[in-house]
């Protein structure tokens, strides 16, 4: 939910006549905006014979909160429905393993008293060290940001119309609040600029444009860096030439645009966030993101043509290509430290309480609780024939089984978080040498088509029983889309683009405008994505040697939306 202030404008204009003529209008605003995003990961837990759910409270600072969360079992891709063939969404499900699960927050408030690093008392992990919540906000997150901000637009016509000019300025201010940490950010501030000129040409219908403007992104909320730092504002500039076209009595319109960008300290998200700041038995080190900069720059045709009353054919042709200017390389953190002590001449896992550390005592045998309690030692963690050989990842060496092991009991883990992966107690040597390049100086950008093609037919009736439908087809093809960039192992350790394959779509929708009463108008649209279904197999390379890592549907499958709206 978002909620506005109001905005206030206030509009000037005056022309006179003397040998030019002159036309202008300004328009300014203020504008003072609150908003809160709250977000939570729901997960099946384990139930009794009651239906209650299983919890043991001595554990709720663990990942699950002292739950047994529901074991992976094998599904079609895309399954239309859960499994025993339950349909989504179901609140409870009987697991082929007999048991029963619930739906429920993984993460909660007011499970454990509240403190000045856990101010609303969520369950989960909490640092050791410094008390503070450890839970990630794609888990449980409550983010309040107001931003305020004013400006002013000035638009004029000089010569008769045959120069139009534009220049526009706008100051804005931004704090946010992360309420489950306590974590205040701001004020922000950044200012953009924009001005713009389109000229008559010789030729009857063309004109010509030419744009510069800056750009600035508060960070707005308070996602941090993979070291726990603020992200800084980004700022960049835009700059472009091209023509406008109204041909033939406007039956042909449009635009080609040549762009040149640039940006700096723009953010993005954390490619493989797991390999390189893996969610730890002491939880993560920062955040899931990092700034970089970068320019661009490449040409954009859009026409739109009427062949019949009422069919509209509109088609856009877009290039790109981009290369980076900063590198990013990003160490490779060890979040799993863990308290050891000795026993009979052997290190075992340990479990501190105020100075003393005792050790770790699980079941001899793990399938029954109820065997001889033995130390946990490093040499049974290292032991692939052991019951209690700890999982490593392959690529950032966390332990995946550590609450099976019982290595998430409090006292446990160190708290502390960001340690070189050369420091890991279990002897795991990171493949990519401790740290893994993001991105480069020079290469390619990524996250785009470097050629992009649409064509959109678009029929309105306008009489009989069908008057008021229009329907559409929309039909978009992508060439040499740049996914990511990986270090190739196999050709010594190389730098390689990563392409998904070319890819066409098909898009229909439909929209029935009506009105049921004279007060009222109404209208239903239904929009079907991909509406031949297409689809194949993606085998997606590892960015860290260019192994497989998985494979995954290249499209969405086909998607059905309907739309309803009542205005009065």
């Amino acid at each position: 939910m978002l909620l506005s202030g109001p905005v206030h404008a206030v509009t000037a204009a005056r022309s006179f006549t003397k040998k030019i003529s002159v036309a202008w209008a300004v328009i300014g605003f203020y504008q003072d905006m609150f908003s809160w995003v709250n977000s939570e990961a729901w997960r099946f837990y384990e139930t009794d014979s009651s239906g209650a759910i299983i919890q043991d409270l001595t554990k709720i600072n663990n990942t699950e909160s002292g739950r047994n969360a529901m074991p992976s079992v094998w599904v079609e891709a895309f399954p239309k429905n859960l499994i025993g063939n339950i349909s989504w969404l179901s609140q409870s499900l009987i697991h082929p393993n007999g048991k029963t699960y619930k739906l429920m927050p993984q993460i909660y408030p007011y499970a454990v008293p509240k403190t000045a690093g856990n101010p609303l008392g969520l369950s989960g992990p909490i640092s050791a060290i410094t008390g503070q919540t450890t839970v990630s906000t794609s888990v449980y997150g409550y983010d309040d940001t107001r931003e305020t901000s004013f400006g002013f637009s000035s638009f004029s016509s000089w010569w008769k119309e045959r120069i139009d000019t534009m220049i526009g300025y706008r100051s804005e201010e931004a704090m946010a609040y992360r309420v489950q940490t306590d974590l205040r950010r701001g004020p922000i501030t950044y200012d953009s600029l924009t001005t713009g000129v389109v000229f008559d040409t010789p030729i009857k219908g063309l004109r010509g444009s030419v744009n510069y403007s800056t750009n600035g992104k508060i960070n707005f909320d308070t996602t941090r860096d993979i070291f726990n730092q603020p992200l800084p504002p980004g700022k960049g500039t835009s700059k472009d030439i091209g023509l406008k076209f109204g041909l033939f009595e406007n039956r042909i319109s449009g635009n080609f645009n040549y762009y040149v960008s640039e940006a700096q300290n723009f953010t993005a998200g954390l490619p493989s966030r797991d390999d390189v700041d893996p969610n730890g038995i002491n939880g993560r080190n920062g955040g899931n993101a990092y700034v970089y900069s970068k320019t661009s720059d490449g040409y954009n045709l859009t026409l739109s043509s009427r062949p019949l009353t009422g069919w509209e054919v509109r088609v856009n042709i877009a290039t790109a290509n981009g290369s980076e200017r900063s590198t990013v390389i990003l160490p490779q953190f060890y979040n799993d430290q863990f308290n050891t002590t000795t026993v009979g001449g052997q290190t075992v896992v340990g479990v501190k309480s105020g100075t003393a550390i005792a050790p770790l005592l699980v079941p001899s045998d793990p399938l029954n609780p109820a065997s001889a309690q033995i130390p946990l030692s490093l040499s049974m963690l290292k032991d692939p024939n052991s019951l209690y050989f700890a999982q490593l990842d392959v690529e950032s060496g966390q332990i995946l089984n550590a609450q099976t092991l019982g290595m998430l009991t409090p006292g446990v883990g160190t708290g502390v978080v960001g340690l070189p992966i050369t420091q890991h107690q279990l002897g795991f040597v990171s493949p990519s040498g401790g740290s893994l390049i993001v991105r480069k100086t020079g290469e390619a950008t990524v996250g785009y088509a470097e050629r992009a093609y649409s064509i959109i037919n678009r029929y309105q009736f306008d009489r009989g029983l069908l008057k008021g439908l229009v329907v559409g087809l929309s039909t978009s093809y992508q060439q040499n889309y740049r996914a990511y960039m990986y270090n190739d192992a196999a050709d010594s350790g190389k730098r390689k683009m990563f392409l998904f394959p070319d890819r066409t779509v098909h898009d229909v929708y439909g929209i029935y405008r009506f009105r049921p009463t004279k007060r009222f108008t109404a209208s239903i649209q239904l929009n079907v994505a991909n509406v031949l279904d297409v689809n194949r197999t993606l085998y997606l390379l590892n960015s860290t040697n260019g192994t497989l890592r998985y494979a995954q549907w290249f499209n969405a499958p086909r998607k059905f939306s309907v739309t309803t709206t009542l205005r009065y």
